[in-house]
């Protein structure tokens, strides 16, 4: 049985009615599609309707790419570029000037190296991590490894490093001074209380550190001695306050001062009706 395909129109051979000579033709037949012209050569091509096609290959939509080109102003700079007609909505003429232009903060200065910066948080204060760990107070003794020293001196205080690689830099001070090792009694006391200041003339040998704690105390040692004082005063005074309410006071508004001067202030217009 000869049959004519309804989309190529050709004979072809059938055992039973059939209207299509293959799967081509029955998939084409059945398919809406319409003709469009490229946008490049303006040959005509199947597209169809919900493809927003332009171009009939990709040859001819590079070639159209390349061709047209806009000029825009850059929203940050205000300078003019170019830019592929594809990409219409472009606004910056370079990644460097979007970044800029989008930055919600201002430029800041390093507290530490003084160079500006942007801020990637809004509480930050310096540049990199090593300016921030350079603003760290330095505290505590200074350290000398015994691989500085000279042969001579290694020898010399071996009885000050025993089993330790590294010790305080204001013991080899004044070891040096002394010409001899320091011994592990032995305290070495920093006269204006700044520990990494190692000059010899702010140094001072004492015997033992009951010496030390005695003569040189701290200044905190120092405020809490005065504190004590006040509150053994103030509880003389007054025996109804409880030491925890003195020092709540004390915490809090920092008031044992003036309620010492008060007291005494008290006692001495009495002395004075007297």
């Amino acid at each position: 049985m000869i049959n004519i395909c309804q989309c190529c129109h050709v004979e072809f051979k059938a055992e039973r009615k059939q209207k299509y000579c293959s799967s081509d033709c029955f998939g084409m037949s059945h398919r809406t599609r319409m003709m469009k012209p490229c946008k490049q050569c303006g040959k005509d091509f199947e597209s169809e309707p919900h493809k927003q096609r332009l171009f009939c290959s990709r040859e001819c939509a590079c070639i159209y790419k390349r061709k047209e080109k806009l000029i825009l102003h850059c929203n940050n700079c205000g300078k003019e570029f170019s830019c592929r007609s594809c990409v219409p909505d472009t606004k910056y003429c370079s990644k460097s000037c979007a970044a800029v232009h989008k930055r919600a903060r201002e430029i800041r200065k390093c507290q530490v190296c003084q160079k500006d910066f942007y801020p990637a948080k809004k509480n930050s204060r310096f540049c990199s991590p090593e300016c921030k760990y350079a603003s760290y107070p330095l505290k505590g003794y200074k350290e000398v490894a015994k691989s500085i020293l000279s042969q001579e001196e290694q020898e010399k205080f071996a009885p000050m490093f025993a089993k330790r690689n590294s010790i305080h830099e204001h013991r080899i001070v004044m070891a040096r001074h002394l010409g001899r090792p320091v011994e592990s009694g032995e305290i070495v006391h920093h006269k204006n209380g700044n520990k990494r200041d190692n000059r010899i003339e702010n140094l001072e040998l004492l015997d033992s550190k009951k010496h030390h704690h005695t003569a040189y105390g701290d200044e905190y040692y120092q405020k809490n001695q005065e504190l004590e004082q006040m509150i053994q005063f103030i509880i003389k005074k007054y025996p109804d306050l409880s030491i925890d309410k003195i020092k709540q006071m004390i915490k809090e508004e920092n008031e044992e001062q003036t309620l010492y001067y008060n007291i005494v202030a008290e006692e001495e217009e009495y002395d004075d009706d007297i």
